[in-house]
């Protein structure tokens, strides 16, 4: 948290006075970023949550949760396979391709991290509402997702006090809805958020006409490979 804050201080100061900050923060990045927004709530304008991971605790036996808190004291650096496999993130074979040749990409947590997720878990809705009220926030989610459920996510997000605030649920999707098969809606949902959510239109300029007023929540799905509106 600590090196995030001191990133986010250090942009500021570098770009011009009023340049609004962003956040954005996926599956375990997620989780994160929420807890970043209820401690720094006045270093961030806007923020997109995709896929939050909401409670660690979910699915690990007791007994796992003590053995990562047990060996976080003495072996902080050992690490294990995760229960996050390719195939429960996305579905095009391409993006599974590229994922399973990326040298970056690797599916194991050390203890320490394990801990820290643990422990952090509960404290997560309280930190949440300390988010300023004023936050330009975007959470997405795969209504497929095996990996961090949609429902946890939602009613985190019905918690919330931001007033302006848009939950879209990629009903067919994974656990990476922008990785996933229909991404395109992902990124068309995002571009049309950040114009309106930020008024970019005023920066940038804009063909797409007048402001719309944005739902608190929005449900996308496939039909005959088509993204439409549910």
């Amino acid at each position: 948290m600590e090196t995030i804050r001191k990133q986010v201080i250090d942009l500021r100061e570098k770009l011009p006075a009023g340049t609004p900050m962003g956040l954005m923060g996926h599956s375990m990045g997620g989780f994160l970023t929420l807890h970043f927004l209820g401690r720094y709530p006045e270093l961030i304008n806007f923020s997109w949550v995709s896929s939050p991971l909401i409670d660690a605790r979910r699915n690990v036996p007791f007994f796992a949760r003590q053995a990562a808190h047990a060996l976080s004291a003495f072996l902080p650096r050992l690490s294990f396979k995760s229960a996050v496999r390719t195939e429960l993130c996305k579905r095009d074979p391409k993006m599974i391709d590229e994922t399973k040749r990326d040298d970056w990409v690797h599916r194991r947590i050390t203890a320490r991290a394990a801990s820290v997720l643990i422990r952090n878990a509960p404290k997560l809705r309280t930190s949440s509402r300390n988010i300023r009220k004023d936050l330009k926030l975007l959470m997405t989610h795969g209504g497929e997702d095996k990996i961090c459920p949609s429902l946890l996510s939602w009613k985190l997000f019905e918690s919330l006090s931001v007033e302006e605030k848009e939950y879209v649920l990629f009903r067919d999707s994974l656990h990476e809805p922008f990785n996933d098969i229909g991404r395109e809606d992902v990124y068309r949902t995002l571009e049309q958020w950040l114009h309106e959510s930020l008024d970019l239109d005023d920066i940038v300029g804009s063909t797409k006409g007048e402001r719309r007023p944005r739902p608190v929540y929005r449900e996308r799905r496939l039909k005959k490979n088509v993204t439409v509106a549910a």
